[in-house]
């Protein structure tokens, strides 16, 4: 029998090749993680972009050939979603395959993908939607097992697979421990990023507090969104550093009528370091997380009796003080689906929301409201946030 054994001596030197120096590594995997509605999906749309247009990647100088990306979506739209955000990150969309293959049980089939858009990087987004079901997340040996195809794969066609995942809903301890799904997948990863978004005053009051203030020039400005590098082997400790951006919205004509698409924009080296970036994030999820709540419920309430044009619910979300952000993360908390609807001819989003039991709980709490319609609040406040904590105006929603 032939031994799988051989000489250290011929093994072939090489240095690790990089689709982002220090960060994103060819011919491995790497996960984006972190809360729902933090920009993680926002950041794999920029990167698909820099790929197609072979754009440098953030605070990189070094421009490369413009290539494919097999491109896989669970639980956004691409015609409302997705689509749209890579137009106004400016992609070459026809680099771009938004395959339906099942991740982990047609390794063939991507790499069929990979040859035909002459790929340099697939995006799964999210994790969960991917993987079958039938293996407890905790039988390490067989989840070994299911990946070592697609690991094999990345290694064989040089591609970067960047993996996005949530955390888990009581995410907390080990930083290598809060990605939802198999503990396999976290350590077969080369490398682990952890974005998150901070209001614009923790994060200059932090700033202060860690001995470099400076005076926020635009106090209106979008809130900060942070990846910060868990673990990325290879790269040097002293590059593992965070990054911060901002979300801002874009102009975007979609059927000859502007809408207004999220992008990440803005790119800087963050002033902070990833431990204090963890424990500021900690304390606005513990605010946030009492938004979302109250948003939730709001939202459920709206669409207890029958489904709302998507316009319709971002302005009267703007008029309870629920910020654009908030409100996403209750339509996916939710599970509330966009479908498209044709009036006098012309077509428009209305957002639908099944019959669980928190849609049936919140239709009877609609004989709690008010007169004029909206959620008790205190006064002053609007929905029970003051008057201030008011988003700018509404954006277009899909």
């Amino acid at each position: 029998m032939k031994t799988p054994f051989t000489y250290a001596s011929q093994v072939p030197l090489r240095n690790r090749e990089w689709l982002w120096e220090n960060r994103i590594p060819f011919g491995a995997l790497t996960i984006i993680e972190g809360y729902p509605g933090q920009g993680k999906s926002l950041f794999v749309v920029d990167l698909a972009a820099r790929v197609t247009r072979g754009a440098a990647m953030p605070l990189d100088t070094k421009p490369r050939k413009p290539a494919g990306v097999v491109y896989l979506v669970g639980e956004e739209d691409w015609e409302y979603d997705v689509a749209p955000r890579l137009a106004a990150a400016r992609a070459d969309r026809k680099r771009i395959r938004c395959s339906k293959v099942e991740m982990l049980d047609d390794v063939e089939q991507l790499a069929t993908e990979i040859r035909d858009v002459k790929a340099k990087v697939i995006i799964v987004d999210p994790l969960l939607q991917f993987l079958p079901c039938g293996i407890a997340w905790g039988d390490n040996a067989r989840w070994r097992q299911k990946l070592k195809p697609l690991r094999d794969l990345a290694q064989a066609t040089r591609v970067a697979i960047v993996v996005v995942r949530h955390f888990t809903k009581n995410a907390s301890g080990n930083a290598h421990d809060r990605g939802e799904g198999p503990r396999a997948f976290g350590a077969m990863a080369r490398g682990v990023h952890y974005v998150t978004t901070m209001s614009r005053a923790a994060y200059f009051a932090a700033r202060a507090l860690a001995g470099s203030p400076v005076e926020d020039a635009n106090p209106n400005g979008p809130d900060f969104s942070f990846i910060s590098p868990v673990k990325v082997n290879g790269a040097p400790r002293a590059a593992l550093v965070p990054l911060n951006f901002s979300i801002i919205g874009t102009p975007l004509k979609i059927g000859g009528k502007p809408s207004s698409q999220p992008i990440a924009d803005d790119w800087r080296e963050s002033m902070l370091s990833r431990e204090d970036v963890e424990k500021i994030s900690a304390q606005e999820q513990k605010r946030e997380k009492g938004e979302l709540a109250r948003a939730k419920k709001w939202l459920a309430t709206q669409l207890a009796g029958g489904d709302v044009a998507a316009t319709d619910i971002a302005k009267e979300a703007e008029e309870e003080g629920i910020s654009e952000r908030t409100l996403m993360r209750a339509k996916a908390d939710l599970g509330v689906r966009s479908v498209p609807r044709y009036t006098d001819g012309k077509r428009a989003s209305w957002w639908t929301l099944k019959q669980t039991k928190a849609a049936k709980g919140a239709k009877n709490a609609k004989a709690a409201r008010g007169a004029d319609g909206r959620l008790p609040g205190k006064a002053g406040t609007v929905g029970g946030l003051p008057k201030a904590a008011r988003g700018a105006k509404a954006a277009t929603l899909h």
